[in-house]
């Protein structure tokens, strides 16, 4: 399993620093590099062997 640390930026959060909804998704998008890696370790786009079709998230309160 890949642990990726992430420290939300104030613009991430609302007054009461609740973080935004919105945020959530560019964490997700931060910590699928090193899975990327794992395929196409320089990065170059036309060697791709990896996409992430669909991410699908799910807000419960």
């Amino acid at each position: 399993m890949y642990k990726t640390i992430l420290t939300p930026r104030v613009s991430e959060t609302d007054a009461v620093g609740h973080i935004n909804n919105t945020t959530v998704p560019v964490w997700f998008e931060a910590a699928r590099n090193p899975l990327f890696d794992l395929f196409t370790p320089d990065r170059n786009f036309a060697k791709w062997k990896m996409v992430i079709v669909k991410t699908t998230l799910k807000f419960t309160g």
